[in-house]
């Protein structure tokens, strides 16, 4: 069974970007863009390295195997790339004519640096081939031989297919796998002064309102990276850990919507009391800290997208990484007590004088 392997060009899979699938030996792949025919037979458009430099070129059953022109001779690989436009993807390729001497439109297929994917129409059929900006022409191979034009070829380009919104669900939590790094540091968070104006020792409970915020994140990972920006859904518990039992648990299931590429922020309001005893006359300021805790898990899930035309298409058991930023490790610290300001002020005046 021969292996798939997609090569990418540019951007992820799931975002703009062209798909190319490893084959050899004549074999086309599921999808494969058609770009002509010759003698009859459709051919695909192909590309592969001659001599160091990417170069794009055709490919069918027939052929055997992908012929690209380079150096006055069409060179036959066995092993290459297939472009593939599966109804999926998420952009649309046509071919655009109007240019010349190695000139390309905006959006046109690059497969290296100055080389992009072309085509030219020679005894009632188009050849794909290559459009090299430096040397100003279209090359192709055709029986053995390489050929180049200036004028009248095509060249390919890649237009984004808008894309309405995504869906994550049917979360899977590797647990096993899960990280928590929690760093070194402590963070300040709140602090409230207690005074005690009484010439008595005084003993009062002290409680710090404060906010705690965590951050969350699913990220796709490998090929099916999503685009950024994009409204997203995302129904799926959040990975805890319990620091008692040592133990990984998911809570409650719950719908997220964000925008793709950023994190979903829940703040929560609470409180902790502490008891201090303080001497008369004096102040104190009791203050809580807390150190950032990174959590990382990863996961498998199922990912639909929406067109904006309405067309649904889903993908089973993405792999991606859910990530969360969240204090822990809270300590209530209480500093010692000093003299109050009002002590301090009756400290500095002269003693009354009484007269006799």
């Amino acid at each position: 069974m021969l292996l798939h392997v997609l090569i990418h060009i540019g951007f992820p899979v799931v975002a703009l970007c062209q798909e190319w699938v490893s084959d050899k030996s004549g074999h086309i792949p599921q999808y494969a863009f058609r770009g002509g025919s010759q003698d009859g037979y459709s051919t695909y458009v192909c590309m592969d390295t001659v001599h160091g430099e990417p170069s794009s070129g055709k490919v069918n059953s027939r052929l055997g195997s992908c012929k690209i022109a380079w150096g006055n001779k069409e060179y036959s690989e066995s092993y290459y790339s297939v472009l593939i436009h599966p109804p999926w993807a998420t952009y649309t390729l046509h071919w655009e004519t109007g240019h010349s001497k190695g000139s390309v439109p905006s959006g046109a297929v690059r497969v290296g640096s100055g080389i992009y994917v072309g085509r030219y129409k020679r005894d009632g059929e188009y050849i794909p081939g290559k459009i090299v900006s430096k040397h100003k022409a279209l090359f192709y191979g055709y029986k053995g031989k390489e050929y180049d034009v200036r004028k009248g070829y095509e060249s390919l380009v890649m237009t984004p297919r808008p894309i309405s919104y995504y869906e994550i669900y049917d979360v899977i939590y590797d647990l096993e796998s899960a990280t928590e790094t929690i760093a070194p540091d402590s963070q300040f968070i709140t602090k409230k002064e207690v005074k005690n104006a009484s010439p008595y020792l005084m003993s009062s409970t002290v409680s710090l309102e404060y906010t705690k915020t965590s951050s969350h994140s699913w990220t796709m990972a490998g090929s099916y990276k999503l685009e950024r920006g994009k409204k997203t859904k995302v129904r799926a518990g959040v990975p805890r850990y319990a620091g008692v039992k040592h133990t990984w648990y998911e809570d409650e299931t719950y719908t997220y919507s964000f925008k793709y590429g950023e994190d979903v922020t829940r703040t929560m309001k609470t409180s902790h009391e502490v008891t201090v005893r303080q001497p008369p006359f004096s102040d104190l300021y009791v203050s809580m800290v807390a150190k950032e805790a990174v959590v990382n898990v990863p996961f498998v899930a199922t990912v639909k997208i929406v067109f904006n035309n309405g067309a649904t298409y889903r993908f089973y058991k993405v792999p991606g990484a859910y990530d969360d930023i969240h204090q822990t490790s809270f300590e209530t610290h209480v500093d010692d007590a000093l003299p109050s300001d009002e002590t301090k002020s009756n400290a500095l005046k002269p003693s009354a004088v009484t007269s006799s």
